[in-house]
């Protein structure tokens, strides 16, 4: 009995050493795509920006300068 039982110990201690690896890998992961997200999310509104000047102030300039309406 006493075998099997320290058999079973070192088997959950294994286990447990397993999980805290993978809990690590996990998380450091996660801090990444919550960086790469928010790099997304300023690329994207720096984009907008640009697209936001293009339609409001140099297309206008355009049209006046070709003499469109």
């Amino acid at each position: 009995m006493r075998g099997m039982e320290q058999r079973l110990m070192r088997e959950i201690g294994g286990i447990r050493a397993d999980l805290t690896k993978v809990d690590s890998r996990l998380t450091s992961r996660m801090d990444r795509m919550e960086n790469d997200i928010a790099w997304i999310k300023v690329s994207v509104g720096n984009i907008d920006k640009r697209l936001d000047d293009l339609e409001v102030v140099q297309v206008p300039k355009l049209k006046r300068i070709v003499g469109i309406r």
